[in-house]
């Protein structure tokens, strides 16, 4: 033969095309496409079955009882001791072969026939399937090789063979995100002046994200500034005693069923993890009041938090005359428990 017409490997799962790199004379055939009965053997497969198309083709060297057909398995493990199959047809037909079938030298296996195959013949030889495993055929680990069949008539062809991997590895990086956290401004009800101190309660509802990926645990402090409506002000006092009508106190408090994962199913750390700092009303004073804390490795993720604020005024506080007092509340995310 001049050339192979077609390779493929067979044992496992994958189909596979196999193309041409002629080899040995300028008339090499073209490999045929019959991936669609063949498939490919996985990497690292022990005991497999390898089988070759080719063609004689016009101006190459009919074969006959006494020629024999070479392929050499280069990187393939092939037992010394191999006794596995080997067939032959011509075009369909068996073709008759002599008894032992093949010899085996290093990674060549060499198939002696007894029968003539003529020029134009599509030749399709089979190896493998032995039933010691240790007299076998093994595949390589994935990569690309070279498979040449050489005839005895001196017509020679090889092609690559795609071994594939029967398990991939796949890697992607998770790159740092940030600390994401949502608030909303609110309008409480109005206090409408008596006798002592008045107060009025806003429940509102915090989202916090903890996107970064680190680990480092997070808590989150509040702070409040003065009460004002642009006329008056009264300025944040440390408890609920009231020297004059110039000062007012705010108190926060959230419990552990205040906090839970804003979805359940994300994949979040349990919110159960996540402290709240006040099981009853503790006050805001100048230097911040710690709300919620998550620990080291806690808090990853996605969480509603919803503190309660009671704001307290004097009972000699001046009415809003139609503009309502307002007060900035400082939100922190602060790194670390």
């Amino acid at each position: 033969m001049r050339g192979l017409k077609k390779l493929l490997s067979i044992g496992v799962v994958v189909a596979m095309l196999f193309l041409l790199m002629p080899a040995g004379i300028a008339s090499a055939a073209a490999l045929e496409d019959v991936s669609d009965i063949l498939s490919s053997n996985a990497a690292s497969t022990t005991n497999v079955t390898h089988t070759v198309y080719f063609t004689i083709p016009t101006g190459g060297s009919a074969l006959t009882a006494s020629s024999n057909i070479s392929i050499s398995l280069k990187d393939f493990t092939v037992a010394s001791t191999y006794d596995g199959t080997a067939t032959v047809t011509d075009d369909g037909a068996s073709v008759g072969l002599d008894t032992p079938a093949y010899s085996v030298s290093g990674d060549n296996v060499t198939i002696d026939l007894n029968a003539s195959i003529a020029v134009g013949s599509l030749v399709k030889v089979v190896l493998g399937g032995s039933a010691n495993a240790s007299n076998t055929i093994d595949n390589p680990v994935a990569g690309i090789y070279t498979v040449t069949v050489t005839t005895s008539g001196g017509d020679s062809g090889s092609t690559t063979v795609a071994i594939e991997a029967d398990a991939v590895d796949y890697q992607f990086g998770i790159d740092a995100g940030s600390f994401v956290m949502a608030t909303a401004n609110a309008t409480l009800s109005d206090i409408t002046l008596a006798y002592g101190k008045l107060s009025t309660i806003l429940d509102t509802t915090w989202q916090a994200a903890d996107a970064r990926g680190s680990g480092a645990g997070w808590h989150i402090t509040v702070n409040a500034g003065s009460l004002s409506n642009g006329t008056k002000t009264m300025t944040l006092n440390s408890n609920r005693t009231f020297a004059d009508n110039t000062v007012y106190a705010v108190e926060v408090l959230n419990t552990s069923s205040d906090i839970t994962q804003t979805v359940a199913s994300d994949g979040s750390t349990a919110a159960g993890s996540i402290t709240a700092s006040n099981a009853s009303y503790a006050y805001i004073t100048s230097g911040g009041e710690t709300v919620v804390s998550a620990a080291s490795d806690q808090g990853m993720g996605r969480y509603t938090v919803t503190p309660h604020f009671r704001f307290t005024i004097p009972f000699g506080a001046y009415a809003d005359g139609g503009t309502n007092y307002s007060v900035t509340m400082t939100i922190d995310v602060v790194t670390g428990a």
